[in-house]
């Protein structure tokens, strides 16, 4: 660290950290982090690096999480302090900082979906997942990001997040200008060649000529349709289709996926559009529980313990039930109905 003395020799000399311990260098730092201390899993804040004793910092920096042996001194509510490796923390970290360091900045802005209409919601990311259920069902224990805990997960691969994300990015001016051209070049190819595959169709015999399976019942397919069936690739369509060539070979392989699975994913979609309706329903944070009629005692300590912020959040509470939903609801809507009345009358 560097010693910047006062002019006043009587007041001690203002500390600048290392490079390595300021936050805006150190994702970690001043992120939260549920550990074991005490024979319990408490939240913890990354507080500072940790030095040998002769003073260097301990441990070393890995491109991959799990290989990044760097020491962290963790502070727990009752304000003791204990050390931690980095990989521990990556896998336990929770409250995660922005890439540049920045403790929430971003996160905070896209999670909050009372406050900002870029919420990532659990159709949109894994990390709307992942906030979802620590929100909703709390982190009784360490918390794994398991695929499986994603019930649209057809519609979260690796090969569509820029169709899911970067519209977001650009809206929230953290996209850069390169990426955001590169993004509405792709999406003008994307929508060009899904208007070919559903717009083009070929009747049997013009199939059994190129050596493309037929309907069995005997109607016209569109290219949409045949890349549905399995082993069909967009390229054994272009001697049928010679538009379908202009299509970059870049996003062929999307395109086949989003065919083949366009089934799965239209039903996907019915229950994302449902999901979203639920969670348009924001809960009153000042809602008076024990006011709800037809709550059951074990519903209301459930609401009371994890105060759901919409009628979506509260139905994925383990252990709320169809009808204790629907008495939150009619409770909520005739508080609505009330408050205008009374708004009416005044």
């Amino acid at each position: 660290p560097t010693h910047i003395p006062y002019e006043d020799s009587e007041t001690e000399p203002y500390v600048i950290p290392d490079r390595d311990e300021f936050q805006g260098f150190d994702k970690y730092i001043g992120a939260e982090v549920m550990l074991p201390h005490n024979d319990n899993m408490l939240t913890g804040t990354v507080k500072r690096r940790k030095r040998d004793s002769d003073g260097t910092l301990k441990g070393t920096e890995h491109d991959n999480p799990l290989f990044d042996t760097r020491s962290y001194i963790i502070e727990f509510p009752d304000k003791s302090e204990k050390e931690y490796t980095a990989n521990i923390i990556a896998e336990n970290m929770y409250a995660q900082c922005t890439p540049d360091g920045k403790q929430f900045m971003l996160l905070e802005g896209i999670t909050d979906h009372k406050t900002d209409k870029h919420a990532l919601d659990r159709a949109d990311a894994y990390i709307g997942v992942m906030i979802d259920d620590l929100v909703t069902k709390g982190a009784p224990e360490p918390y794994r990001m398991f695929t499986s805990r994603a019930e649209y997960r057809l519609m979260l691969r690796a090969d569509n997040a820029d169709q899911r994300l970067t519209d977001k990015a650009i809206e929230l001016g953290i996209a850069s200008s390169e990426r955001e051209r590169h993004w509405h070049d792709k999406k003008q190819h994307l929508a060009i060649a899904k208007k070919l595959l559903s717009e083009r169709a070929a009747p049997p015999r013009e199939l059994v000529k190129h050596d493309l399976p037929l309907a069995r019942d005997g109607h016209a397919r569109t290219p949409a349709e045949l890349l549905s069936l399995d082993g069909i690739k967009l390229t054994q369509l272009v001697p049928l289709w010679p538009e379908l060539g202009d299509v970059p070979e870049k996003i062929h392989e999307q395109l086949e996926t989003d065919c083949r699975y366009s089934g799965y994913l239209a039903r996907q979609e019915a229950d994302i559009s449902a999901m979203r309706r639920d969670e348009a329903l924001i809960i009153p944070a000042k809602l008076t529980i024990s006011d709800i009629g037809g709550l059951s005692a074990e519903s209301q300590d459930l609401l009371l313990r994890h105060r759901p912020a919409t009628i979506g959040q509260a139905g994925r509470i383990p252990g709320m039930t169809p009808p204790a939903i629907v008495a939150v609801l009619r409770h909520i809507r005739r508080q609505e109905t009330d408050q205008t009345a009374r708004e009416h009358s005044a």
